[in-house]
């Protein structure tokens, strides 16, 4: 698969700040639409080729599949590399380099997994800041097994109502590494840039 020039960018700046900060969680900024599944998909590919192991963590079993099946058509490896663990599909594997994940199915089941590398986040503005959430659960487990293990992430609302998702005190990421800007996506034409249609006036 050939990548867009913003995709091969974006896994380059990723796996760069992992090398250049080895102790920050990283995060990623796109548009929806731009394709973040193969951002997802190449840096996996960078770490499996590395001897690592990912998990890649989803809110809902639809996105579970279609990274999963993006991933294999980036990696030529991918068949023999990862697996899906999820309830709503129906498959529960743990033992391959990557495995994509329904966070609602394997937040209390960390140990079943073994030594993870690297969580990669799926629309990563969900991570809720509550402790007891099922997203922090698994963290914790996941750092139980390995202290060292590291967390990227990948949004379109790299902000929340109640606060940025980065560079505070109580942010899962360190470093925004790569944006994306709305309007570049419109310029290059990437994305269909919005008309707005003249109105009648009202009267209020």
């Amino acid at each position: 698969m050939k990548l867009r020039y913003y995709q091969q960018e974006c896994i380059d700046a990723m796996l760069k700040d992992a090398g250049k900060y080895p102790e920050q969680n990283l995060l990623g900024a796109l548009p929806t639409g731009t394709g973040k599944s193969v951002i997802i998909a190449g840096v996996c590919k960078a770490v499996a080729d590395r001897g690592g192991r990912v998990l890649v963590l989803h809110r809902s079993k639809e996105l579970v599949y279609q990274n999963n099946e993006r991933y294999c058509q980036v990696d030529p490896k991918g068949l023999e590399r990862c697996g899906v663990y999820s309830a709503g599909i129906g498959i529960r594997q743990t033992g391959e380099q990557v495995t994509f994940a329904g966070v609602q199915s394997v937040y209390k089941r960390a140990a079943e997994f073994g030594k993870i590398d690297l969580v990669f986040c799926d629309e990563c503005h969900q991570i809720p800041f509550d402790e007891n959430s099922q997203y922090q659960q698994l963290i914790r487990g996941v750092r139980e097994i390995n202290p060292a293990c590291r967390f990227m992430g990948l949004t379109a609302t790299p902000f929340r109502t109640n606060g940025v998702i980065h560079g505070t005190k109580r942010s899962l990421f360190h470093r925004m590494s790569y944006v994306a800007p709305l309007s570049r996506m419109f310029e290059d034409g990437y994305l269909t840039k919005p008309v707005t249609l003249p109105t009648k006036s009202v009267d209020l």
